[in-house]
């Protein structure tokens, strides 16, 4: 056998990287001798021309002569850190405590699981409490998280896990009972122009009447024509056309586990961005899309335009045009799924099938996009603008020869038991369904 041969090994390289380590070690001690802290010296926001890394590499820096040389330069560098890098060390060093905060709230989720609600606490949810902010944000984010300074944050935790998912729910409640009221002047408005319409046909019928039958009017005895089209009692249509737009604005029923009645309306649809969209959905759907968010991700709660009057006007003009009662229950619409179609346009998947909530949306998105023509339009486009496709006022489009402007399948009255159903009305109803 024949003996093995030796391997000369180059270790030149091994030792060049050393030697530069070593260099650096010895630069950066000299630098903190002379109070410089951690970005200080910390070149990864540095620019492409400041050549920290060249200075600090520069092997002729072992002797005291080139160390005084080449210092006026290291400073500089420093300078100009501290100058134009002030502001994105400070979002770094905000991201480090975040993470401290995140893994800390991560460990300590289970123990808020006995809350029914305690999924639609997001992260983000987290970072929006006064004492966590404070954390974080002390001393220009400088003060790691400790034990001990979480702990403030620790004991509030339940209390505020609690609060917040009462604020989604007032938040929520406020903006749909505001809206109902809006709608119903809305309602009351067109029921009034109409009336009011409908008595100026009856004055004119009334004069050609009188010219034809050659009435004086200068008669001593001359009594008008009674005109039955404008009373000032309400009339039962108008009773009627009130109770459409009424929905159950009582408070919670039957302990906290109840979710507020007005939320049970069909009526009661919600707008809210996802994903930088503005969607129309209901309390129930806000409230999974945020206990189902994976990881916890996602953003704060905010309360902006939550509903509007236009919003409810349309749901109910809608439940008419089906023929379901306005006071039908969400869990009901919900329930039938993607059914609802709409008749007036050939859109896909409107013209198909949508859910109910989809279905407003549509209706209010080309409600919108008419107004919006409307208001940038000049007086002759004006005049020469189509009429409303998707207008839902039977008034206004039955002249223009334009059928009902939605439609639904029939034997859907018992499904999830009719429109009238009490399914999903408490929280641990709908928590066991996340």
């Amino acid at each position: 056998m024949s003996p093995r041969k030796r391997v000369k090994v180059d270790t030149s390289e091994t030792e060049d990287a050393s030697q530069a380590c070593a260099r650096r070690d010895e630069i950066t001690e000299k630098l903190k001798a002379l109070g410089y802290g951690d970005e200080d010296l910390d070149p990864r926001f540095d620019e492409d021309d400041w050549k920290w890394n060249t200075l600090l590499d520069n092997d002729s820096l072992s002797t005291e002569h080139s160390w005084e040389k080449i210092l006026p330069q290291l400073e500089a560098t420093i300078d100009l850190r501290r100058e134009h890098k002030a502001s994105e060390f400070r979002i770094w060093r905000r991201s480090l405590r975040e993470t401290e905060v995140k893994a800390r709230f991560s460990q300590y989720r289970p123990r808020l699981e006995y809350l029914v609600l305690h999924k639609l606490f997001l992260d983000a949810d987290l970072f929006e409490l006064p004492a966590v902010r404070e954390l974080i944000e002390e001393n220009e984010c400088r003060v790691p998280l400790t034990e001990e300074r979480w702990l403030t944050v620790q004991n509030i935790l339940v209390q505020s896990v609690s609060d917040h998912a009462s604020r989604i729910e007032e938040d929520c409640h406020d903006a749909v009972v505001q809206a109902k009221y809006g709608a119903k002047d809305l309602a009351n408005e067109r029921w009034s122009d109409e009336r009011r319409k409908k008595w100026v046909q009856r004055e004119e019928e009334i004069d050609r009447e009188e010219e034809e039958n050659g009435v004086d009017r200068e008669d001593p005895e001359y009594e008008r024509s009674w005109n039955p089209k404008y009373l000032d009692e309400p009339t039962d249509d108008l009773v009627e056309l009130e109770e459409d737009y009424e929905f159950d604005i009582r408070g919670l029923v039957g302990g906290q586990d109840a979710v507020p009645l007005c939320f049970s309306s069909a009526q009661s649809l919600l707008e809210q961005e996802v994903d930088g969209i503005r969607i129309i959905t209901s309390y129930t759907d806000i409230l999974r899309r945020r206990a189902t968010a994976p990881l916890y991700h996602g953003p704060a709660w905010r309360n902006e335009d939550l509903c509007s009057d236009r919003i409810v006007d349309i749901a109910v003009l809608l439940l008419r045009h089906l023929g379901v009662s306005p006071r039908a229950r969400m869990a009901y619409m919900v329930a039938c799924g993607s059914v609802f179609r709409c008749r007036r346009c050939s859109q896909v998947p409107v013209s198909e099938g949508v859910t109910w909530a989809e279905l407003v949306q549509h209706f209010v998105a080309e409600h919108r996009r008419y107004n919006e023509l409307l208001m940038n339009a000049s007086e002759e486009d004006i005049n020469n603008l189509d009429e409303n496709g998707h207008n839902l006022i039977e008034e206004e489009y039955r002249p223009l020869n334009l059928g009902v402007p939605v439609s639904m399948p029939e034997g859907l009255e018992e499904v999830a038991g009719g429109p009238f159903t009490n399914a999903g009305h408490l929280y641990t109803q709908l928590a066991a369904t996340w």
